[in-house]
């Protein structure tokens, strides 16, 4: 079916494929070690984890440390004169380009971690599952508000959002109905539909960012930014880990947490930027809608859940979606020409 698509599509939607993939399951390992750290303790080391590594890989690559239009310059001119990566203007640009880290991980996980603990997951589940169609709406608005409409490469078609229709009601039906619906907490719904926001206008505003800077360091600077925020609310806070009886050696907990960290945000992040090179920022949105379908899988394997033929029904609905969207490699609106 792909090779009706060009080269240059078949990539960014093979890494986002993989990315939502990765989400999913950390997805379901977070889930099993929120048993054992606090939301804020466990989000504070995945972040510090990959944080880390962003860091060792871009200064290993220093090229991936230039802005987009100058690392064609030769490596030992700028080795020579170093000086120019922190005047600053590249300064205020990095800080620039960083603050959407503080939307997201930053503010979208904290607000989603406290609004799980106020709703049940599965009316949380449905809220976040809106974020393709949150991304839609924004990046519309931004386009239509903005004197510069070439700044918003978002340009929505009628076919675009009849897809993103179907993947969220594939969505509702992965997830199930909770019987429960109507007892949840209107704050936590509240948090919950809040930290989606964040996460859509995160997508929009990275897809601006990786036209200056490889996806590496864009995800290093931002996740950065993300945890500076969540390491002073954590301190605000005064969260610590919670005195539990743990059925596994405390450095294997740790060592979970760290990798989760890797599962969950260095690698889908920077598959997601790589991605947003091609992709407009309303199409990618559209993939997320696979991360419940990963997450229902991997519940299955790993923790032993069990699908119910309406979440089977649904996962082949949002399936089918995602498909006729990566159908439409062929327009503007889609691929990034």
């Amino acid at each position: 079916m792909l090779k009706d698509l060009s080269t240059s599509f078949q990539k960014p939607v093979v890494t986002m494929i993989f990315a939502t993939a990765l989400w999913g399951l950390g997805m379901v390992l977070t889930k099993i070690l929120l048993a054992y750290f606090h939301p804020l303790t466990l989000l504070l080391m995945q972040l510090s984890a990959s944080v880390s590594i962003y860091w060792m890989v871009a200064i290993i690559q220093r090229k991936l440390m230039l802005p987009q239009q100058s690392r064609k310059q030769n490596l030992s001119t700028i080795t020579r004169h170093p000086q120019g990566l922190i005047s600053p203007k590249n300064i205020y640009k990095y800080l620039q380009l960083g603050l959407p880290g503080i939307l997201e991980p930053g503010l979208a996980y904290i607000l989603s971690s406290f609004g799980l603990t106020m709703t049940t997951a599965s009316s949380a589940s449905l809220l976040t599952a809106t974020e393709p169609v949150m991304t839609i709406g924004i990046a519309w608005v931004l386009w239509r508000s903005s004197s510069q409409q070439n700044l918003f490469d978002n340009r929505i078609n009628f076919q675009l959002v009849i897809f993103s229709a179907i993947a969220l009601l594939g969505v509702i039906f992965t997830m199930g109905l909770d019987p429960n619906f109507n007892q949840t907490s209107l704050l936590g719904d509240i948090l919950i539909i809040s930290a989606t926001a964040c996460a859509s206008l995160y997508t929009i505003l990275s897809q601006q960012g990786v036209k200056y800077l490889a996806p590496v360091s864009l995800a290093a600077i931002q996740q950065s930014f993300g945890l500076l925020f969540v390491g002073i609310i954590w301190l605000l806070t005064n969260h610590h880990i919670p005195n539990a009886e743990l059925l596994i050696p405390k450095p294997v907990i740790y060592l979970l947490a760290m990798i989760s960290g890797i599962f969950q945000y260095l690698l889908p992040f920077w598959l997601y930027l790589t991605s947003l090179q091609k992709l407009s920022a309303s199409v990618a949105a559209q993939f997320l809608s696979l991360i419940p379908v990963f997450t229902m899988l991997g519940a299955c394997i790993f923790l032993h859940e069990r699908l119910t033929s309406l979440q089977t029904i649904g996962m082949f609905v949002t399936l089918s979606a995602v498909m006729g969207i990566i159908r439409m490699g062929g327009h503007q609106s889609v691929v990034k020409v």
